[in-house]
């Protein structure tokens, strides 16, 4: 992400560096969990730019199953 950053009198604040923004679901409601959390997008990212290894195999416990528990929780 870059930003031209201006001061009130004017003056433009030169650019220095770059940076990543990392943004997940909305929450809606406290007590309702979202379908895809902000982990799970980071823990994605991280695999994609290779920072993580993946798994050597899908666990049904880690990777399926929250999905899954997540998704019953939002019919209400």
């Amino acid at each position: 992400m870059t930003a031209t950053v201006v001061l009130k009198a004017g003056q433009q604040v030169p650019l220095t560096a770059s940076s990543w923004v990392v943004v997940g679901p909305p929450d809606y409601a406290p007590a309702v969990e979202n379908v895809v959390t902000l982990y799970d997008v980071q823990i994605a990212a991280a695999r994609a730019a290779g920072w993580l290894p993946e798994p050597p195999r899908v666990s049904f416990t880690r990777d399926v199953f929250p999905v899954l528990a997540r998704a019953v929780g939002i019919r209400w």
